[in-house]
Order: structure tokens, then C-alpha cells, then sequence
């Protein structure tokens, strides 16, 4: 009989099958010249050295992510490596690996840099957490190559989320349908969230979930999308009380539990979820939920053939809009994020492409088209004319918006 780390390591290389198998789904031909359209220029293939462009499943972009004042970019690998760069040079600053990266080789699904404050030390602006479908979850000081501390999920775990700075809290999801909380300090485990066992109730999640994301202006929302064609908003509060009776019950039917004793004699410090909206249709598989700040617009990705790039209202959950598609370019979505206050990027496979969608008129404006396979993954610098990501097989594609004639 399998012993239960033979277990776990027999599902996580079946979901690592997946999500590699997942990005070459299309019409995947290796060593395909890329066509760049519209108002984008390439400004840069990473890696540069031509001897690690050869086609290697190994090697495979999962994830990206640029940092925080745009000036690296990290790239999460399929073999569990983290490659960062110079995002103005490419140049090859730090390898990130160790031990477990050895042991499991197994991909890494997510990379996200911790926020800070200008006022922060230097040390603490080098912090990043990635997660893995070993399970692992490992924060990296990347400046220094070394791993502060590991989580080990019993689960594969394929992506996390930082609340807005200042960080008190980080959530992350995966192959089961519960959402995690964890204490950002002491990086334990606060909350479990999960579905009740009312089947005609849909008061938490039901499949896999992808991706989770907190509200840019607001430490205590974040949603969260997967394979159950639902985005579910939820809301954190803390509530201090010396009765555990006078707890009302919650909206999303999770027990509460108590987080920590308080100071003021027996009374209890209780960290309430609230299950605030829910939105029905998308079909999450990626990276493919973005809340806009400004307008507080959600837009969502879909890997499907029908209705794959929507923008819906946050407070109303109602849809706005579906993004008409293009014949020549529709794609299956693993990708979608807000491009500034007037664009909209994605990418996706069926046909393999990234592009970017002009927000008032719905048009494509740029795309990079005939790449060797599936875009699983985007990001943008954040800057005003921002770089942007896309990566494909094993090359990250870096692009810039032209002016408009």
C-alpha cells in the first residue's frame, strides 16, 4: 500500500500533468515564429541566452510576476525554479531552489511579491511567496537566493494572495475547493473556508480553485474563482465579545472560531467571515480575475469557446458587459488582467495569443499572435507606459503599448 507522502506525491505529479498539459492545449507547434499586430512592440524575449530557448517542458513559464517598482520580473518554471530578471536588460539576477525544488521537481503555479511601504527596511522589500503544486508554500528573501520559511499544504496548491500593504494577512487556494487564511507574521493558518453541506446552496466553493485576489483598496475583501463557474466575494472582520452565543451565524455557514485571547479579561477576539456576493458564469483555470481600483470593475476570463472576457459591477455582481470576440483570435482564456485605466490584456490558447483590448471601444489593439503554445500566464509593471508580460512554452514575452497615430 501507498504510504500518505506517496499519496501526495502521486497527485501532485497527476496535477502537474495537467497544468503542463493544459498549456499546450491548441494548435502547439514548437519552434513557431511569433507574429506581433497592432500597438504593441516586442521589446524583449527572455531568457537571452539562445542555448535556453530550446524547446524543454522542463522549462515550461507557469507563472510570472513583476515586482513591485517594476524592476525585476520573477518567472516561475515547470521543474519548480524561480528565475529573476532584470526587467530593463534581462539579465539573470537570482535562481531560486533548494532541497524540496530538488526532491518534488514540480512546477511552481504562482508568484506574488510581498507589498511594502517606503518606509520599510531594505531587507523587507526583497520578500516574495510561491506556491507549488507539491504543496509547498515558500517565502523567498530573493536578493539573498535563500527560503525564510516553507508551508507545506496538504494539498497542491496553486495560487495565494497578499492583502494590500500594510500586510497582515495572505490567503491561498488550490486543487480542494476550501480557501486558506493565514496570519502573515506568525504565517499560521487562521481560518479554513469551505462550503456548508447544503447542495442547493452554493455558499462557498465546489471544484478547484485557481485563483484568489484581495480588493486593491481594502485589506478585508478578496474573491476567488475556479472550475465551479462562480467568483464569490468574501469580507474578514474582527468582532470581540465575552459570549460566544451572541456570535450570530454566519451568511457562508462557517463555524467561528476563536483567533486569539484578548487583553480585556475572558473576552475573545473572533474573526468573522462574510460571504458578500457571488457571481455566476465564469469559468476560471488561471490567472484570470482582476478587480479594477478606480472603477471598481471586475473583469473575468473564461476557458471555454462562449462568453470568455466579461466585466462585471463589484458592489452589484451584476455583468456590464461581454467583450466581443474576434473570430481570428478567440481564444480560450488562462490569463486576464486591467491594463492601466484604459486597456484590458489577455491571453489563452485555441488560438495561442496575448492581447490587449482597448476598454472603451471593446477593439483589439495589439496582440502577439502564432506562438508555439497556450499564454498560461501575464503581468504588467504597473508603471505608465507599462511593460508586459506573456509567457508561452519556455519564453516570456515582453511588450510595450506604441502611442496611438
Amino acid at each position: 500500500m501507498q504510504s500518505q507522502s506517496q499519496r501526495r506525491a502521486s497527485q501532485a505529479l497527476s496535477i502537474a500533468s495537467d497544468i503542463l498539459d493544459a498549456s499546450d492545449h491548441g494548435d502547439s507547434k514548437r519552434d513557431r515564429p511569433h507574429l506581433v499586430e497592432g500597438n504593441v512592440k516586442l521589446t524583449m524575449i527572455l531568457p537571452r541566452e539562445e542555448r535556453q530557448l530550446e524547446s524543454n517542458d522542463q522549462h515550461k513559464t507557469m507563472c510570472i510576476r513583476f515586482s513591485q517598482d517594476g524592476s525585476v520580473i520573477a518567472v516561475g518554471q515547470a521543474d519548480g525554479a524561480i528565475k529573476l530578471y532584470n526587467a530593463d536588460t534581462g539579465q539573470c539576477l537570482y535562481v531560486l531552489t533548494d532541497d524540496d525544488i530538488t526532491k518534488f521537481h514540480l512546477p511552481v503555479t504562482s508568484i506574488h511579491f510581498k507589498p511594502y511601504e517606503d518606509s520599510d527596511k531594505v531587507e523587507h522589500k526583497s520578500i516574495l511567496i510561491a506556491t507549488y503544486a507539491s504543496g509547498h508554500i515558500k517565502f523567498w528573501h530573493y536578493t539573498s537566493s535563500q527560503c525564510l520559511q516553507t508551508i507545506n499544504e496538504e494539498r497542491q496548491t496553486l495560487s495565494a494572495a497578499f492583502n494590500p500593504s500594510p500586510s497582515n494577512m495572505f490567503a491561498t487556494c488550490g486543487a480542494n475547493p476550501q480557501l486558506y487564511l493565514y496570519d502573515l507574521k506568525t504565517k499560521t493558518k487562521i481560518r479554513t473556508l469551505e462550503a456548508s453541506d447544503t447542495r442547493n446552496v452554493m455558499n462557498g466553493h465546489k471544484a478547484r480553485v485557481y485563483v484568489v485576489q484581495f480588493h486593491p483598496r481594502d485589506q478585508n475583501i478578496f474573491l476567488s474563482g475556479g472550475w465551479d463557474d462562480t467568483v464569490q466575494c468574501l469580507t474578514s472582520a474582527l468582532s470581540v465579545t465575552l459570549d460566544r452565543s451572541k456570535i450570530a451565524p454566519l451568511p457562508c455557514g462557517q463555524a467561528v472560531e476563536p483567533k486569539a485571547k484578548c487583553p480585556l479579561g475572558r473576552s475573545l477576539v473572533f474573526l468573522i467571515i462574510y460571504l458578500e456576493m457571488k457571481i455566476y458564469g465564469p469559468h476560471i483555470c488561471g490567472d484570470a480575475l482582476d478587480i479594477d481600483p478606480i472603477h471598481n470593475h471586475i473583469v473575468t476570463g473564461s476557458w471555454r469557446r462562449e462568453d470568455v472576457l466579461e466585466i462585471w459591477h463589484f458592489e452589484s455582481a451584476e455583468k456590464i458587459k461581454t467583450v466581443p470576440q474576434d473570430p481570428s483570435t478567440n481564444s480560450m482564456l488562462y490569463s486576464a488582467q486591467w491594463l492601466g485605466k484604459e486597456n484590458i490584456m489577455c491571453g489563452g490558447c485555441n488560438p495561442n495569443m496575448a492581447k490587449i483590448i482597448d476598454r472603451g471601444t471593446l477593439n483589439t489593439v495589439g496582440q502577439l499572435v502564432d506562438l508555439a503554445s497556450g499564454v498560461y500566464c501575464m503581468d504588467h509593471d504597473h508603471q505608465i507606459r507599462p511593460k508586459i508580460a506573456a509567457g508561452a512554452s519556455n519564453k516570456v514575452y515582453i511588450m510595450k503599448m506604441e502611442k496611438r497615430q
